[in-house]
């Protein structure tokens, strides 16, 4: 691992979050997206485990230019559809974030 005063540059350029977990030693720790944990916890095959509880959640979204109405409303039917067909929920399940799932997709939601 490289410390905060080493150049971003000297970071190998496919580094992913899961690598540079699993290179970590008994007593260290890591911080990120609950997502993110979780799948890294399932790669590493019990390497690490989840500790305490998700302090916070919020759906992610999908960001289209404000005057593409039609394409925001497209991809929130998709999302729909993977929804009543069941999609969305296998693939929630493969990678072990069904806490976070949403059960309406909107366009131009307000903030909450």
């Amino acid at each position: 691992m490289l410390s905060s005063s080493e150049p971003a540059s000297r970071l190998p350029p496919a580094l992913s979050m899961v690598s540079a977990l699993a290179g970590c030693s008994s007593d260290d720790a890591g911080l990120a997206d609950s997502p993110v944990m979780a799948y890294a916890v399932k790669q590493t095959k019990g390497q690490l485990e989840l500790l305490g509880d998700i302090y916070d959640a919020a759906p992610y979204g999908y960001v289209v230019a404000k005057d593409q109405t039609e394409f925001a409303q497209a991809i929130a039917d998709a999302v729909k559809s993977l929804i009543d067909d069941g999609s969305y929920k296998q693939v929630l399940e493969k990678w072990g974030v069904e806490a976070g799932a949403i059960d309406n997709p909107t366009v131009n939601p307000t903030a909450g």
